[in-house]
Order: C-alpha cells, then structure tokens, then sequence
C-alpha cells in the first residue's frame, strides 16, 4: 500500500532542484568530441548567451573555407520555444 506522504514531495523537489543546479552550474559545458567535426553556434542579438568553450564562428567558417579540399558540408538547425 502507497502512503503519498509530504515527505516525499519535499524529498521529488529537492532532486529536481539539485538536478537543475548541476545543470546549470559551471559544470555545464559544450563537450563535443568527434575527431573532424566541431561544434559552432551563433547567438542572438540582445541575448547573453555565453559558450567560452566553443570558438567563434566568423574564426572557425574561415578555416574551414580555406581549408578545403574537395568539398563543405553545412548542417544547421533552429530550435524554438512554441
């Protein structure tokens, strides 16, 4: 038989707090490790989005653009909030 005590409310919070914190905290990063690829985004104006871990994107196009060879393969995406 299942009790729904206070308790255990308090306790489902808690976890969701200290999950969001460890989110959210300086441990968050851009880890991304594929040999031959790298990850670059760019920023809304009027936003302050920051991702010291990621190079700039005007850099990075650049090197890619002056390093090809045979060919340039772009992907992007758009996500939103409906």
């Amino acid at each position: 038989m299942f009790f729904n005590l206070p308790g255990r409310r308090v306790l489902a919070r808690s976890r969701v707090v200290i999950v969001a914190l460890l989110l959210t905290s300086s441990f968050a990063q851009a880890d991304f490790a594929i040999p031959g690829f790298e990850l670059v985004h760019t920023v809304p104006l009027g936003t302050d989005l920051q991702t010291p871990d990621l190079r700039a994107p005007g850099e990075v196009w650049r090197e890619l653009f002056n390093g090809a060879r045979k060919g340039i393969d772009i992907e992007q995406f758009y996500a939103a909030d409906p």
